[in-house]
């Protein structure tokens, strides 16, 4: 697999005492001689970003042949040559592999004045003023560069207004469904690229349910909104412009139109909030594509134009919308298909999962304070034919805000078989789990006492980092990010004041519907019977067959002559179903077929009382007691 190209680095500036040039990159020979090494390496080959339990310590990963030298060597690059203003220090060991063996990062952060790091050697250097991390706060990149692109589409299954307006008149505009579908990926990045700043991702806001309002001719209408949506929270309203323009002028990790790199990544689809676009998750976004998965993401708009009203004609919509985008997703260059999470945030954490109720290729649900824990929110969905929490079968994940009187984790308790966690996030807010920027204190973002205007805080951290090890411990198998997953908080570092998580094991899943059937033909009858019964003790709730599936394979049996075991399996249908006619009428007609005329009159009159309508136990009771009178005489 191909590995990112790096001109961005790390998010590293601690006070390092070899010199950095501020306009280039540099190696330095890092043998016992520490010779400088003539030349200047123009790029440098990114290597894995996967934290070990050493802290700043990074594990090594590979890099393409040919382009690391082969004695032991340190890079470093300026925080001028990188597009995030970061520092990158990292060094190869000349009796290993060629690669980057090893990197170390230290968190954006402030120090006090006359601050100095010890040296375990004795004597200390002094500490520079502020690391850098930006928007990222302490999250690790990933290998991966990111690319992003917006797809415009058209659902033409669907209509979203009158062929006619009220005058009758041909409405002559395009009628079909929009779907607007944001994807971030990995990608690979041309020398001297810049990322995108953080406007383009604000002009998909406006255009979520009209392509045409995607333009540049509308580009400062978009941003201006923006700037209002500021000065919401502005409470030095002199200050306005100055800060948003700063916010939409600031780098991004993501490539606009980038080439998606070789490979096949797992495949990401999410639905956000009601009203929202997913350009508010753009941190987190950019944190899994660098991290090998593919994003698609949709708008979470309404049936007829881009408000939601919150019933089950939108909700129906926004399913539709992340199926189409599936279907979409198909013909990407490097998405996985056959490896699919289904993501959600709030509203959106009630359309993902239905999606994946109804969609079983879903490896994966993965909710952000999902509305699917709250109180009233399921009760319309509750009605919806395939929504039975006993029925996911696909590991599942609910972020949760701080405990509140309106969560109800009933969806939660009634998962069975599928592995379930609960976070709760004792100090996060439901808005909290967006990657925008949290815009409070302007007066001490001007006055210096706050830098961090655009960082995410500790606990987005922690939520886009459990984010990544659930993905990768179902998606790509990864034992290092289960064992992460399954750890208590204090096992991880995290104080049990800032994160509570609740797990549950997956019961073991049943053969259902044609599965159990075949399980029946393949192993016998009685060993089928032992597993009905295990799953009923259980579930008593769960169904592993419909009416027709055991139906048929009783008529199997009897067929084949196999009468006793037609019998055991029309036993089992009413068992199952003792409401429904048919399933007395099948039994009948086995007894009789085993010249048993006394339980098959029984159950054919039983169908009889059930549906009195039935004509064929009718006739079968006709000729049943007609045979008994003539036996007797």
């Amino acid at each position: 697999m191909r590995k990112q190209k790096i001109t961005w680095i790390l998010l590293l500036l601690t006070a390092i005492t070899i010199s950095a040039r501020q306009n280039d990159s540099q190696i330095i020979n890092g043998s016992c001689l520490g010779q400088e090494l003539p030349g200047i390496m123009g790029e440098i080959f990114a290597p894995g970003m996967n934290s070990s339990a050493e802290g700043n310590h990074l594990s090594p990963v590979s890099t393409p042949a040919g382009n690391v030298p082969e004695e032991c060597t340190v890079f470093i690059a300026g925080k001028n040559t990188t597009v995030d203003g970061s520092i990158l220090f990292a060094k190869t060991e000349d009796d290993g592999p060629r690669d980057i063996d090893y990197l170390w990062y230290v968190p954006r952060k402030e120090y006090k004045p006359g601050s100095v790091i010890k040296l375990q050697a004795g004597g200390s250097i002094p500490q520079v003023e502020e690391t850098y991390a930006y928007s990222w706060g302490n999250l690790t990149p990933g290998q991966y560069f990111v690319g992003y692109t917006v797809a415009c589409e058209y659902d033409y299954s669907r209509t979203v207004k009158s062929k006619y307006n009220y005058q009758n008149d041909l409405v002559t505009d395009n009628n079909f469904r929009p779907v607007q579908i944001s994807i971030w990926y990995p990608a690979d990045v041309e020398q001297g690229s810049a990322p995108m700043p953080y406007s383009e991702y604000l002009m998909t806001r406006e255009s979520r349910f009209n392509f045409s309002l995607r333009s540049e001719e509308n580009r400062k209408q978009i941003l201006d909104g923006y700037k209002n949506h500021i000065n919401w929270y502005n409470q030095s309203k002199d200050k306005n412009e100055e800060i948003s323009d700063f916010l939409i002028d600031r780098k991004t990790r993501a490539y606009k139109n980038a080439i998606p790199c070789e490979g096949n990544f797992p495949l990401i689809l999410f639905c956000p909030g009601g009203g929202d676009t997913p350009e508010s998750f753009d941190v987190l976004f950019e944190y899994l594509a660098g991290h090998g998965y593919v994003i698609a993401a949709i708008p979470s708009n309404g049936m007829f134009d881009k408000e939601p009203s919150y019933n089950l004609m939108d909700e129906e919509s926004q399913i539709r919308d992340m199926e189409f985008a599936m279907s979409y997703m198909r013909n990407f260059p490097n998405a996985d298909i056959n490896n699919i999470c289904s993501m959600g945030y709030s509203y959106g954490g009630i359309i993902n999962v239905l999606f994946a109720l109804r969609n079983f290729d879903i490896k994966a649900v993965l909710c952000l304070d999902g509305s699917i824990c709250l109180k009233d929110r399921d009760r319309a969905v509750k009605n919806l034919p395939y929504f039975n929490p006993g029925k996911l079968k696909t590991p599942f994940m609910n972020m949760a805000r701080k405990i509140h009187a309106e969560q109800d984790f009933t969806f939660y308790d009634k998962i069975k078989y599928a592995d379930a966690y609960l976070l709760h996030f004792n100090k996060m807010n439901h808005q909290d789990f967006k990657s925008t920027p949290q815009i409070r204190d302007f007066d001490n973002v001007h006055s210096g006492k706050n830098k961090n205007l655009t960082s995410i805080g500790p606990d987005n951290e922690l939520i886009y980092q459990y984010s990544l090890y659930f993905l990768d411990a179902y998606i790509k198998n990864d034992s290092s990010a289960y064992s992460f997953i399954q750890n208590n908080p204090e096992q991880n570092g995290i104080s049990k004041r800032i994160l509570k998580i609740d797990f549950r094991k997956s019961m073991e899943i049943p053969p259902t519907g044609q599965n159990f059937c075949e399980y029946i033909k393949n192993a016998g009858v009685e060993k089928g019977l032992q597993v009905y019964y295990k799953a009923k003790g259980n579930d008593p709730e769960i169904v592993l067959f419909d009416e027709d599936e055991i139906n048929s394979l009783g008529y199997e049996f009897l067929d084949e002559g196999k009468i006793e075991d037609a019998i055991k399996i029309f036993k089992l249908f009413v068992l199952e179903y003792p409401e429904i006619s048919n399933s007395y009428d099948s039994l009948g007609e086995a007894y009789a077929k085993n010249n048993n005329t006394k339980e098959a009159l029984k159950n054919y009159r039983k169908a009889l009382e059930i549906n009195p309508y039935s004509q064929s136990a009718a006739r079968a009771i006709k000729r049943l007691e007609k045979a008994q009178k003539g036996n007797k005489k």
